[in-house]
């Protein structure tokens, strides 16, 4: 219980004096009001980025470790990566079979229509491997795992797809609501596993299905998992202040700063096989 663990804000690295991992309790924050946010500006940054990348390896269905060694592999293997290279290189990194991660978009049309049961057979899929609701309240959130991380209890994790129908309206389409799918799913922490991997393939269904994107390749799964520490330290500072405008606008920002960079490369030719 909260009582027995001693409770730290994690800020940055935790000092050589720090014998004890910092235990961070996380609350899913209320939506009380539309958010001022409209994220204008990140829809046409992934729109742009959506244009660069046409051909990207989606990285949907893959953790922090998986997404690295695609990152690496491709640039490794240069900018003349053919057809057969990349199913290779697919089948290679893929831990579930490539074909999981189209079932989740197929099962996935409209997210404010899911269920718990539909969610668990998409995330078994991504997982390749059953997974069930979540029974424990402590796992980590951030993918170095120095922060443990109490959740809320299953009682209320298992409202996460009611808080989905009830809130998303308030979210504009776009960025704001795909960040919307994408943090609430975290904070609820619905099953024991492959929470990060559903997340981010709702968010990417929503965006798909809201015109911001036309494709499920890089650019918001990608910059998600290489972005994953501010995430961590984002989504627990909106468990604790319940600020959806600040974190979407964050978020926001780091979406507009890699179309920008991407956009300015002279490199693209390297860069189109990133993942």
């Amino acid at each position: 219980m909260m009582n027995s663990r001693r409770v730290q804000k994690f800020v940055g690295r935790p000092s050589a004096t720090v014998t004890a991992t910092p235990v961070i309790e996380v609350r899913t924050p209320r939506v009380w009001a539309r958010l001022k946010f409209d994220g204008a500006d990140a829809n046409q940054s992934l729109a742009r980025l959506d244009s660069l990348f046409p051909d990207s390896i989606s990285t949907v269905g893959l953790d922090h470790r998986e997404c690295i060694r695609v990152l690496v592999q491709s640039r490794k293997m240069g900018s003349s990566l053919d057809p057969l290279q990349l199913s290779r290189l697919k089948n290679q990194i893929l831990r579930p079979c490539p074909q999981a991660v189209m079932i989740g978009f197929a099962s996935i049309t409209d997210p404010s229509k899911l269920d718990m049961s539909k969610a668990a057979e998409v995330t078994s899929a991504l997982c390749g491997r059953r997974v069930g609701p979540a029974k424990s309240r402590m796992t980590a959130i951030s993918a170095d795992h120095r922060i443990k991380t109490l959740f809320p209890p299953p009682s209320i994790s298992s409202r996460w797809p009611a808080f989905l129908r009830e809130e998303a309206d308030n979210f504009a389409p776009g960025f704001c609501r795909a960040m919307f799918y994408y943090a609430s799913t975290i904070l609820h922490h619905p099953f024991e596993d492959g929470n990060g991997r559903l997340a981010r393939l709702i968010a990417t269904s929503s965006l798909i299905k809201d015109g911001s994107i036309k494709n499920p390749t890089l650019p918001l799964t990608y910059i998600l998992i290489m972005e994953c520490r501010m995430d961590a330290s984002l989504l627990i500072q909106l468990s604790e202040d319940g600020d959806w405008d600040g974190y979407i606008s964050s978020m926001s920002r780091t979406i507009e700063n890699y179309a920008e960079e991407f956009s300015k490369s002279k490199s693209l030719g390297v860069l189109k096989n990133v993942p």
